[in-house]
């Protein structure tokens, strides 16, 4: 197994998308690696040795445990750094293979730095503008459904995006699978997703970065950008009665259209019934949105102007 061992791993690697800066490092003295027993979950979840442990203080506890003064290095002399991280789940078996039945991880003030010499290292101890991503699952073995309560992402330069969702899953998966570029999901059944948006900032300082990075930086993106809404707009539109009413169709268009700045609070409900069962990547792309349409519901809410 690698470093991407495992609930640390896939919520450390979900927002590596976006750059930011660290928070201030907190008061905390927790003890080294080094000096203590490893014990509880995090004795399994780190087993094996992880570079995210060079530079951290991680202090174990019976459920989990806290790291302090994370780097996680991407490479090219680049670093993304977390505050703190706080692990809380089920207990684990030393041996265990697969992700524990329910777990938590809360990482904090999560910066992006281009070098890793000492300036900047000691630069990332006084900036205050990172942002935060806590997850929270649950699965149940005797239903085989897993519940996403949370999966938060939050800052003063985002404002709150909030995820939430349920899916049919057979099994929990293995450590392993969080290695493969391409999770397996055959065996995943959708059965509903949520999203709320308090927007302060999450579209302009992250997600049109990333649009305007993917388009190029050696032309005008705003008529590619623009196309996009269009199409989008057309989407929308073209959706059935039977599965969007028109006020929510509606609120679904008013959002687009105020993209990248949207006015108010946002939310989308997606509800699949029957669950809807995760396709291979190579199915087709119309097919598996003419699957999708025969068992999706969606509610949507937005104010706008």
């Amino acid at each position: 197994m690698s470093v991407l061992r495992p609930l640390l791993s896939a919520c450390v690697m979900l927002p590596l998308w976006s750059g930011t800066a660290l928070a201030e490092q907190s008061s905390a003295e927790p003890v080294k690696q080094a000096e203590v027993k490893a014990e509880g979950p995090c004795a399994a979840i780190f087993s094996e040795a992880s570079s995210l442990l060079n530079d951290a203080e991680i202090t174990y506890r019976a459920d989990g445990c806290t790291l302090t003064n994370v780097t996680f290095n991407a490479g090219m002399y680049q670093n993304w750094t977390a505050q703190k991280v706080e692990i809380s789940s089920a207990a684990l078996d030393e041996k265990a293979q697969t992700l524990p039945e329910w777990g938590e991880v809360h990482i904090q003030s999560v910066g992006f730095w281009p070098s890793n010499l000492p300036a900047m290292r000691y630069l990332s101890k006084l900036k205050d503008d990172g942002f935060s991503l806590k997850v929270a699952y649950r699965w149940d073995k005797d239903s085989k459904i897993l519940n996403v309560s949370e999966a938060r992402l939050y800052g003063k330069h985002i404002g709150e995006v909030l995820l939430s969702g349920s899916a049919e899953l057979p099994e929990l998966p293995k450590f392993d699978a969080l290695d493969e570029p391409t999770p397996p999901v055959d065996n995943i059944k959708l059965r509903e997703i949520s999203a709320k948006l308090d927007d302060q900032g999450f579209f302009v300082n992250y997600v049109m970065m990333t649009l305007v990075g993917l388009i190029g930086y050696d032309h005008d993106p705003e008529p590619e950008v623009e196309k996009y809404r269009s199409m989008a707009l057309a989407f929308v539109a073209g959706l059935s009665a039977d599965m969007i009413g028109n006020d929510d169709k509606q609120a679904i268009s008013r959002f687009i259209t105020d993209l990248p700045k949207p006015k108010t609070p946002a939310e989308i409900h997606l509800n699949f019934d029957p669950a809807f069962a995760l396709a291979p990547a190579e199915q087709e792309p119309l097919k598996l949105l003419g699957d999708i349409q025969k068992v999706l519901k969606i509610k949507a809410a937005y104010a706008g102007q």
